[in-house]
């Protein structure tokens, strides 16, 4: 995992966000693999949507987006 600035995430960080990779969790000294598909990936802290699930409600016919 990495941050906002593509720097990667720490053991402890990606245990303090709860993170998961196929049911194994990190811990503060053992993150996760540097390669965990979206369908294995979890958090117990985060709501994560299902790959190509993402946010709807900004993206529907009643509420298409538009171009600045």
């Amino acid at each position: 995992m990495v941050n906002a600035f593509g720097a990667p995430l720490t053991a402890d960080q990606e245990f303090e966000a709860g993170f998961a990779c196929n049911g194994v969790k990190a811990t503060p000294f053992s993150g996760l693999p540097s390669v965990c598909p979206a369908t294995e990936f979890a958090s117990s802290l985060i709501s994560i949507p299902a790959p190509n699930k993402g946010d709807q409600r900004h993206e529907s016919a009643a509420n298409p987006i538009r171009g600045v």
